[in-house]
């Protein structure tokens, strides 16, 4: 019998096979398994070579437990993952601002710092005081801006270009 799992929790250094090949694999073979990086290792080139890899989610071990069951339950819903911890390890710490918005608004650019926060748009209205809808006008105007087709590749664009910090 063949197991298919819905997520996979991936080690970064894994004694076999390294944890971000394991995630590209998934991806490569388009199982539909989301891999969740649950690692000892806090190092910040790993976890976006993860997340490029196609991570939809990272906690540190850590970090208490509910984070992992927040991951777990975020991934369930379809959204993406990065704890508070992961978050500010990805951030630039040289500023207290986030790096060029590019053709963002300040609005735009609270949503999606949500999204990376893996909040859903009911969230993240209730969080701004918008409605769900307008969420969603938000998301669609900048996966548009920034020519992303899904919200993964927005939260992986946002990680690798600093346009988020926790």
């Amino acid at each position: 019998m063949r197991v298919k799992p819905d997520i996979a929790s991936v080690e970064l250094p894994l004694p076999i096979a390294d944890g971000i090949e394991v995630t590209a694999r998934m991806r490569r073979r388009r199982l539909h398994t989301d891999a969740l990086i649950f690692t000892l290792v806090e190092n910040e080139t790993l976890i976006r070579e993860a997340l490029t890899a196609g991570a939809r989610g990272c906690v540190f071990k850590s970090e208490p437990d509910h984070r992992l069951l927040e991951a777990v339950a975020s991934l369930e819903t379809g959204n993406l993952f990065l704890s508070h911890k992961v978050a500010a390890a990805l951030s630039p710490r040289s500023s207290p601002h986030c790096a060029s918005r590019g053709p963002l608004t300040n609005r735009e650019h609270s949503v999606l710092r949500l999204i990376v926060d893996g909040q859903t748009s009911r969230s993240i209205g209730t969080s701004l005081d918008i409605t769900v809808k307008t969420v969603e006008t938000h998301r669609s105007a900048i996966m548009r801006k920034l020519n992303l087709s899904s919200v993964a590749e927005l939260v992986r664009y946002a990680v690798r270009n600093n346009l988020v910090q926790s």
